[in-house]
């Protein structure tokens, strides 16, 4: 490769030196016979100046009103127009001083260059007094004055009769023309060895690259098989894996040693795990090297992708290790190449040199770096195959933890599909693990809770991961039961939802306490009303007519009448005192399914004779309301009874379905309410009778979410419309239930 570059260098500097040769030879050659034109260019134009009208000038400002001056004034102007390479023509004459002046020139008047009769020249050149002196010819320059530099053509001429000198023509041409002329003429010679030049280094490079392409494919083909040997190596065990790898590394690369050595936890140390030597085809380990004495090493090691050290003893990060171990050795390269897992250091691989200097090309740095990925992949790969094992362990541990557990524990991913269920789970929801894993989340949310229930979950961040939440869900039996759990949110390093893992325990039991506590606190506090207010008044309107009474106890007629009076106080007070047993009971058992036809049936038998009809849209109606749903219908009918002012009333119980859920209807052919009295009909206490019959049976619907308006027209009857949810009814045929609590539950994908 030396001799190749020096042989080059010689011929191009014989190549260059002939063409520096010509060059100059042909620029001399082209001065000199540009300097000839110029020179018999000013010899023809000296010709055409008549000696007379030179002589007839004074060098003075007189010359400019005679006509020899201004006839050498239009013979100069038009010498210079008629060649654009001129820039001047002048005529200078001398005093007998020495001193030297202006004639004539060419510019015209009123021009910064143009110089008047008289005008002294100082900065005549030796070649230009040469020439007035001795009467020669010549050509000068390039010179410099005042106005640039030049190349002139200096003729003197003289007196046809005397012989003496009389002036000095001159022609100027712009040196920077002329040497653009002479640059031109050498064109072609710098061209010849500009092209000689581009061959030799287009064969050079040819030959160069030719050998690079052979020894490129095969190092190509070389490294491909050894990565592809390195691929099918078998993985039995870790140390057997190194071993092999270092016998192809070292055959492939023609290292004389190639080393694995793997960091300490705390980055102080490297052991080596392999050591493989060539020569005698061994295999060893157990080196140590300490950060302390080697830092430099270290530090490269952490910094660059590859040590490819030449030089290794001359390397400033290598040459720490020159009288430890490269001398001794025999070790003048190194290729040292970190292992790295998961863009940690773990280790390195290293191919070492003995002999001669080595260098290291692309495709080997790459094999290298191949080989120390191959063996971060089998790093990895004892590590995973280590942390499955404890994985399985790990998770038999929890499986069985998890599965005794009374909570329900559920685990899903980010688009809501199933990982794990538990049998608690299971058991509550009344299914098996193998309906819901790799399945969405089943639809048990409430439609009430859904959003509630959503929100939580996009709530949850790396910085708040966890959070509870209580919700209702329908079970397929339509019962509907409440729910409380606690959700984590497992993310990724970039902040990505992985899965949600959810514990959760049924507070129904906790929920109907909460709501019978409530509905008990209503309740004496409308029972407290009641004993409070209405019976104290009754009592002190029984009082009042108990006083009345006892003041007439002889005139019959009015002990008559308030006796009556008390009577109907104490009927009063009993009819209270009654309707506060009936509102104590009402809650008390929890919801169920009723049938309605059923109710109706024996709402109707309490009742003297009328006709009552029932038209249900469906049969098998059934309502999840309280128990005392019969009493509902049972006011409805005893006021249409009570009130109709017919002798004969007519009543009608009829079903419909609508968006907002099941309506059913109960109408007579009465007088219907009065507009006055539609907003206070539902009162405690508003009617003729006791007061409480609506008011109780607005309770009675309203325990599980029913509620009841009046909407009929006076004069056309009462009608009330009882509004049952969609998840609170449904219709059941020959033992076989239609729900229509479809509403209880809602799902998500």
């Amino acid at each position: 490769m030396i001799s190749t570059r020096r042989r080059l260098a010689a011929i191009l500097l014989i190549v260059l030196f002939c063409g520096a040769a010509v060059c100059f030879w042909t620029a001399t050659q082209e001065d000199r016979h540009m300097r000839n034109q110029l020179l018999t260019q000013a010899q023809f134009a000296a010709v055409g100046i008549v000696s007379d009208q030179v002589t007839a000038l004074e060098g003075s400002d007189a010359d400019l009103l005679r006509p020899e001056y201004t006839a050498l004034k239009s013979q100069m102007t038009r010498l210079r127009a008629s060649d654009p390479r001129l820039r001047f023509a002048y005529l200078i004459g001398k005093h007998p001083d020495g001193t030297y002046f202006f004639y004539v020139d060419s510019e015209p008047a009123g021009s910064p260059d143009y110089s008047p009769p008289g005008q002294p020249y100082p900065e005549v050149t030796a070649p230009e007094q040469v020439s007035y002196t001795t009467g020669t010819a010549l050509v000068e320059g390039p010179e410099p004055d005042r106005w640039g530099i030049w190349v002139s053509g200096l003729i003197p001429l003289t007196d046809p009769e005397t012989g003496e000198i009389i002036g000095l023509f001159g022609i100027d041409v712009d040196a920077r023309d002329w040497f653009l002329l002479v640059f031109i003429a050498c064109l072609p010679p710098l061209t010849a060895t500009f092209l000689v030049v581009l061959l030799v280094l287009t064969f050079y490079f040819n030959q160069q690259r030719a050998e690079r392409i052979r020894r490129q494919t095969f190092l190509f083909v070389t490294t491909q098989q050894a990565l592809l040997d390195l691929a099918k190596l078998p993985f039995q065990t870790m140390d057997q894996f190194l071993q092999n790898l270092a016998l192809i590394n070292a055959r492939t690369l023609g290292a004389d040693r190639v080393s694995i050595w793997m960091f300490s936890d705390d980055y102080s140390e490297l052991a080596c795990r392999e050591c493989y030597t060539l020569s005698d085809n061994s295999h060893t380990s157990g080196m140590h090297i300490m950060r302390e004495e080697y830092p430099r090493y270290f530090t490269a090691l952490a910094n660059d992708r590859i040590i490819a050290a030449e030089r290794a003893r001359e390397d400033e990060r290598t040459s720490e290790f020159l009288e430890t171990y490269l001398i001794p050795l025999g070790i003048v390269s190194l290729m040292d190449v970190p292992i790295r897992r998961n863009g940690q250091l773990v280790g390195i691989i290293c191919h070492e040199f003995i002999g001669e200097e080595r260098s290291f090309d692309p495709l080997e740095q790459d094999f290298a770096a191949s080989a120390a990925d191959h063996i971060a992949s089998a790093l990895e790969r004892d590590l995973r195959i280590a942390a499955e094992k404890a994985l399985v362990e790990s998770e038999r541990r929890y499986r069985e933890v998890v599965e005794d557990q009374t909570e329900l524990i559920n685990r899903f991913s980010a688009d809501f599909t199933t990982l794990f269920v538990n049998r608690a789970y299971c058991r509550f929801f009344r299914t098996n693990p193998e309906e819901l894993i790799g399945k969405k989340l089943p639809a048990f949310v409430h439609e009430e809770d859904i959003s509630r229930f959503m929100l939580l979950l996009k709530s949850l961040t790396p910085s708040s991961p966890v959070a509870d939440i209580t919700h209702r869900v329908m079970l397929d039996d339509g019962s509907e039961r409440w729910l409380s759990w606690i959700i984590r949110a497992v993310f990724s390093e970039d902040g990505r939802v992985i899965e949600y893992q959810a514990v959760g325990r049924d507070i129904s039991w906790q929920k109907q306490m909460e709501e019978t506590l409530s509905m008990t606190n209503s309740k004496l506090s409308l029972l407290s009303n009641i004993t409070r207010h209405d019976v104290i008044n009754q009592i002190i309107i029984l009082k009042g007519f108990l006083h009345l009474a006892s003041a007439c106890r002889n005139e019959p007629e009015k002990f008559a009448h308030y006796t009556e009076k008390i009577n109907r106080a104490i009927a009063t007070i009993e009819a209270q005192i009654n309707f506060t047993k009936t509102y104590q009971d009402m809650g008390s058992i929890a919801p169920s399914w009723q049938d309605v036809g059923l109710c109706i049936i024996r709402a109707k038998g309490g009742l003297p004779a009328a006709d009552i009809r029932t038209e249900l849209h469906k049969p098998g109606l059934e309502v999840f309301a309280d128990p005392l749903l019969e009493k509902v219908f049972y006011n409805l009918f005893d006021n249409a009874i009570r009130y109709g002012a017919k002798n004969e009333i007519t009543i009608r119980v009829t079903s419909e379905e609508r968006p907002e859920g099941l309506v059913i209807t109960c109408e007579d052919n009465g007088e219907g309410i009065a507009p006055a009295d539609k907003s206070r009909l539902f009162t405690q206490g508003f009617g003729k009778n006791t007061g409480f019959g609506l008011f109780l049976s607005r309770e009675i619907l309203a325990v599980s979410g029913i509620s009841i308006q009046e909407t009929g027209a006076p004069g056309s009857g009462a009608r009330f419309e009882i509004i049952v949810p969609r998840r609170s009814f449904r219709f059941r045929q020959n033992g076989q239930t239609d729900s229509r609590a479809n509403g209880h539950r809602n799902g998500f994908s």
